[in-house]
């Protein structure tokens, strides 16, 4: 029977509740589920509680798969990568600087280049940028977020049928 469990070094809990949250996160209709394999119902499934961090998971039905399939892609020109941290005060914008210059410093280092790096500081200057003016020494938290943009140019000609 399926289950759900972590390895027994990592932090969390794997209890009924949040897996319940995680089943449904992001799910448009739960009764139709589209997978790869079938049309998932969510709503017959059945949790029970299998030790510690163990969750058995089953009697979940459903119906043949589609005809068709959906898939998650990227934008062509969009960002690869995107990393947000979250920094409180004392400092928080200091820290939150720093760790924008740590992580440029590690990407040089390990020779990773990108065609942009967009840093926003939410809570100092995100939406205003350089009109917002110096950050408040005091601020209670900044919300660090990194974008990484690759472009990449793929030859049309070979993917026409």
């Amino acid at each position: 029977m399926p289950e759900v469990r972590k390895d027994p070094i990592t932090g969390g809990w794997v209890i009924i509740p949040s897996i319940k949250e995680q089943l449904v996160y992001e799910m448009g209709d739960p009764h139709e589920y589209i997978t790869p394999d079938c049309v998932a119902d969510f709503t017959t499934i059945q949790l029970a509680a299998d030790g510690a961090d163990r969750v058995k998971v089953f009697g979940i039905k459903g119906r043949p798969a589609t005809d068709s399939l959906k898939v998650s892609i990227s934008y062509s020109a969009g960002y690869k990568a995107v990393g947000t941290l979250v920094y409180s005060w004392p400092d928080a914008f200091a820290k939150a600087t720093a760790a924008d210059q740590i992580l440029r410093a590690r990407l040089d280092r390990l020779e990773l280049r990108f065609d942009q790096i967009l840093t926003e500081y939410v809570g100092a200057n995100a939406t205003h940028g350089p009109l917002a003016g110096e950050p408040s020494l005091d601020l209670a938290e900044v919300q660090l977020d990194e974008c990484l943009r690759l472009c990449v140019l793929i030859n049309e000609s070979r993917h026409q049928n």
